[in-house]
């Protein structure tokens, strides 16, 4: 794939473009291979253009018929639009209605708290709207795919170099607790449902972006990131995306064993990701994650001291 591609080369081959005015591209995110235009159709009229490498189109097409599956259960999502390949540019691509607004992890602060809470529940119902889609009958079953992906992690961390404090504590909580996974239902997964990938528009939820690393399974583990960045950025807004999402029933004692086995799952995963990935941010995920079992008491604890003091202040 060319690092640079101009807007009349793809509007030479994408009929879609034809009437594009200009297009912009998005630098924001942490995909490796995908590059981001927001394309201007004039009238008001804009567009998300997300490209990648050819050899990823039946990622992009599945991911198309996934947006167009969730409409049924009124998401607020984008659009799918249009996916294709342009063989001379070795590329394919998306093309997405865009959601105007502004980027939920840098405006939520300027919100009074009541407000980041209303922005929490709706987007935790949203949340909850998305877990209605079932996966297809060809996925495996959660509780394989998830031990399976933490083994893994595991032995990454093991000859990582780096080792958390009383780590035995966190591996005996989650060689107690694996049980738990199984039966669980196989769902929709964002799988990356936290605060940079919210718009929200004149101080309401808007929608959510970025679906590039959806997935099937148990629909609780799109919690993990409230643990990691969501309740970092607003504990009110992450107290509403639960209560928004269980609106019409309780925490139960079961949700927070498995938000807290999936919390202590990824205590592995993030480090061993970060330090494949953002080598220079390790430290500060290190201290992200100290901060979580601190909240968990090491997981001695199921509900995490964040929760339970905004619910007594």
């Amino acid at each position: 794939m060319r690092d640079e591609i101009s807007l009349e080369s793809l509007q030479e081959r994408i009929p879609s473009l034809r009437t594009a005015h200009a297009s912009t591209e998005v630098k924001k995110g942490l995909s490796p291979i995908d590059k981001k235009y927001i394309i201007d159709q004039g009238h008001g009229i804009r567009y998300l253009l997300r490209t990648a490498p050819i050899g990823q189109y039946e990622r992009k097409n599945s991911l198309h018929r996934i947006l167009m599956d969730l409409q049924q259960y009124q998401v607020r999502s984008p659009l799918p639009i249009e996916v294709g390949k342009v063989e001379e540019l070795g590329i394919c691509y998306q093309l997405l209605s865009y959601i105007d607004g502004e980027d939920a992890e840098e405006a939520i602060g300027r919100y009074p708290e009541q407000t980041q809470f209303q922005i929490g529940v709706d987007a935790g119902r949203d949340l909850a709207r998305m877990h209605r889609l079932q996966a297809p009958s060809s996925v495996a079953p959660w509780h394989i795919r998830a031990s399976s992906k933490h083994t893994r992690y595991l032995e990454a961390y093991k000859d990582c170099g780096i080792r958390l404090e009383d780590d035995h504590k966190i591996l005996a909580f989650i060689e107690e607790n694996q049980k738990w996974m199984a039966d669980r239902p196989n769902l929709f997964q964002h799988d990356d449902f936290h605060l940079a990938n919210l718009i929200l528009k004149d101080g309401s939820y808007s929608g959510v972006i970025d679906f590039n690393n959806a997935d099937w399974g148990d629909p609780l583990h799109d919690f993990h990131k409230l643990t990691l960045l969501n309740k970092e950025a607003s504990v009110p807004f992450s107290a509403g995306q639960l209560a928004g999402y269980f609106e019409n029933g309780q925490l139960t004692d079961l949700f927070w064993r498995l938000y807290s086995l999936y919390a202590a799952m990824g205590v592995f995963s993030v480090l061993v990701w970060s330090i494949r990935h953002t080598p220079d941010r390790v430290e500060l995920e290190v201290e992200r994650l100290m901060t979580i079992l601190e909240e968990h008491a090491y997981f001695e604890r199921l509900e995490p001291s964040w929760y339970r003091d905004f619910h007594s202040s």
